[in-house]
C-alpha cells in the first residue's frame, strides 16, 4: 500500500463517486442533453441535477454555475469575460496567484501587479487601494482584481473578505480562486460577496476534467469557447456529463451539516504530529506565516537537502509527496511563488492531506522522512570533507 499526501495536486476519488460513475454508465445512458430525445433527456436532468447539488453546495442559484473542462479553463473565461464589456482591460494579480490566474491576465488582459507581503503570505491590502484609486478614472482602468482563497503553495488562507471589500468600495469585480479550497472549506460567503468564483472538481475527490466558474447574479458572461448554446450560450461544446455528474454527487457527500467542519478538525488533528516533528529536527523548519492556514497543508524546508531529493527517496518508500508546485512549466523547475515569498523552493516539500489519508500515512512519512533526511545530510558531509 502506499501513502498520498500530495491531495493539493489532485484527490483519489471518492469511493461514493466511484459508486455513482459507474452506476450511469452501466446503465447506458446516453445522448446529446442539447437534443429533444428521451437519451437527451435524461442525460440533461444528469447534468441540471448536478448544476443544482454544486449550487446548493457553493449557496448560489443554478444558474449561475457554468461548466468548464477544469479550473483553469474557469480562470481564463472569468478573465477574459470581464475584460470584454467595456474598455477596461487592467486585471490585478500578485506573484502569489496560480500560473493560470498570471498567465490568463497576460493573455486577455493587461496585468497590474500587486505586491505582497512576505511574512503572511497574502497581498498587501494598502497598496491594492491605492492601485485602485490611481486607476479609477481612467478609460482603460482596473476591469478585475483576483485573490485566492487558500494559497496552493504556502497553504495560507487569503484575506478574500477583506479584498472583496474593498473592491465593491471602488466598483471593480473581483475573481477568487477557489480551487484549493472547495472540498475543504464553506464556500458561502465567498460566492456571496465575488463576482466570479473559480472551483475544480478532481480536488475534491471527484473525476478531473471539469471545473465550474460561479457568477454573481447579474453577471453576464462573455462566451470564450464559442461555437453552440450549451450552458446558456456561454461556454460552447458537448457536456462531459459523466464528469459533470461526479462533481455533483462529491458536493452532495460533503454537503451535510458540518461535514466540512468535522473533516477540517480531522485533518488538523492527523498534521499535528507532523507539525511537532518538523518543528524539533535538525533537519527540518516549519514554514508558518502570519495568517491563518489551511487545514489540510503544510510546508516546511530542508536544511541543507534538496527537496527533489527526497522527494524520489520517498517515492521508493512508497509514499507521493510534493515539492512546490504543481504547475510548473518544467518538472523540476523552481516555485515562482515560494521564490516570491523569500522561501528557497529547491529545498521546500508541501504536504497535503484529505478524505483517505490516515494515522498511519502520517506515522509512516514522520518515520521515512526521518531515515531519509538522517541519511541524505550524513552523505553531504561526507562529500563535503
Amino acid at each position: 500500500m502506499r501513502s498520498y499526501l500530495d491531495y493539493s495536486s489532485t484527490a483519489p476519488v471518492r469511493p461514493e463517486v466511484a459508486r455513482a460513475v459507474n452506476a450511469v454508465m452501466n446503465s447506458g445512458y446516453y445522448g446529446d442533453p442539447s437534443r429533444n430525445y428521451y437519451e437527451a433527456l435524461v442525460v440533461r436532468d444528469i447534468v441540471e441535477r448536478a448544476r443544482d447539488s454544486i449550487a446548493r453546495f457553493v449557496g448560489t442559484r443554478s444558474r449561475n454555475v457554468i461548466f468548464t473542462s477544469s479550473g483553469t479553463e474557469a480562470v481564463n473565461l472569468a478573465i477574459y469575460s470581464a475584460t470584454r464589456h467595456n474598455k477596461r482591460n487592467g486585471v490585478v494579480c500578485s506573484s502569489l496567484d496560480h500560473s493560470s490566474v498570471r498567465t490568463a491576465s497576460t493573455l486577455w488582459a493587461r496585468p497590474v501587479e500587486v505586491p505582497i507581503l512576505q511574512d503572511s503570505s497574502c497581498s498587501d491590502l494598502t497598496q491594492l487601494a491605492n492601485i485602485l484609486e490611481a486607476h479609477q478614472h481612467e478609460r482603460d482602468g482596473i476591469a478585475l482584481v483576483n485573490c485566492q482563497m487558500i494559497n496552493h503553495e504556502s497553504g495560507v488562507v487569503q484575506p478574500y473578505r477583506e479584498i472583496a471589500e474593498l473592491c465593491n468600495r471602488y466598483g471593480i469585480p473581483v475573481h477568487i480562486d477557489a480551487c484549493n479550497a472547495i472540498g475543504n472549506e464553506n464556500l458561502a460567503d465567498v460566492v456571496s460577496t465575488a463576482d466570479y468564483v473559480t472551483v475544480t472538481a478532481h480536488k475534491m475527490g471527484a473525476l478531473p476534467g471539469v471545473g465550474a466558474l460561479i457568477v454573481g447574479d447579474g453577471i453576464r458572461v462573455k462566451p470564450m469557447i464559442t461555437g453552440a448554446v450549451q450552458e446558456r450560450s456561454r461556454r460552447a461544446g458537448f457536456e462531459n456529463y459523466i464528469g459533470i455528474h461526479a462533481f455533483g454527487v462529491a458536493c452532495d457527500t460533503l454537503s451535510a451539516q458540518g461535514s466540512l467542519e468535522r473533516e477540517a478538525s480531522r485533518l488538523r488533528a492527523l498534521l499535528a504530529p507532523l507539525r511537532s516533528f518538523v518543528s524539533q529536527s535538525s533537519h527540518t523548519t516549519l514554514l508558518e506565516f502570519d495568517g491563518l492556514m489551511a487545514p489540510h497543508m503544510m510546508v516546511f524546508s530542508l536544511q541543507g537537502i534538496k527537496a527533489e531529493a527526497v522527494v524520489v527517496e520517498m517515492d521508493k518508500l512508497g509514499i507521493a509527496v510534493h515539492s512546490g508546485s504543481s504547475c510548473s512549466s518544467e518538472p523540476f523547475a523552481p516555485s515562482p511563488v515560494l521564490g516570491s515569498l523569500g522561501v528557497d523552493p529547491e529545498s521546500t516539500l508541501r504536504v497535503s492531506v484529505g478524505w483517505n489519508t490516515t494515522e498511519q500515512d502520517i506515522r509512516l512519512f514522520i518515520e521515512s522522512l526521518d531515515a531519509v533526511t538522517s541519511r541524505l545530510s550524513k552523505l553531504r558531509a561526507m562529500m563535503a570533507v
